[in-house]
């Protein structure tokens, strides 16, 4: 399972208000795909392992210019408050890009917490390697 990090979102991503992510570049990602969003998926101390937040299924992959997002957008990635803007100013500071970057925008649906969570995200070993550190934020 592919595994997708959404440190700067975590409490939105707990309340499920945050339904979609901006990315640099996740061009592997696609509708029906299954992400393990999580805490991290890099800088780990020996012995240390991402920290499950949710599961959820990938509805809608498209890419689009940083700066066309809308205010409903925004909302969609956890962030009522802020203008489209002012959410384009802190991704471009978070992530040191430009402002015209072409960037890959997920939209996902949350699936239930229920056996297949608690066995393999929790207990199990969620699988790490190039899919994993691909979908950093």
């Amino acid at each position: 399972m592919k595994l997708i990090s959404c440190s700067l979102t975590q409490s939105q991503i707990l309340d499920h208000s945050k339904t979609e992510t901006r990315r640099l570049k996740c061009l592997k990602v696609k509708a029906g795909d299954f992400l393990l969003i999580v805490d991290r998926v890099m800088g780990f101390k020996k012995g240390e392992r991402p920290k499950p937040l949710a599961l959820v299924q990938v509805i809608e992959v498209r890419r689009e210019p940083l700066d066309n997002i809308l205010p409903d957008a925004v909302v969609r990635e956890g962030f009522p408050n802020l203008t489209p803007d002012e959410f384009v100013q802190m991704f471009v500071k978070n992530m040191r890009c430009d402002y015209r970057e072409m960037i890959t925008v997920i939209r996902w649906r949350y699936i239930p917490p229920g056996p297949f969570i608690r066995n393999e995200a929790i207990n199990g070993k969620p699988k790490q390697g190039k899919s994993s550190a691909l979908l950093k934020s």
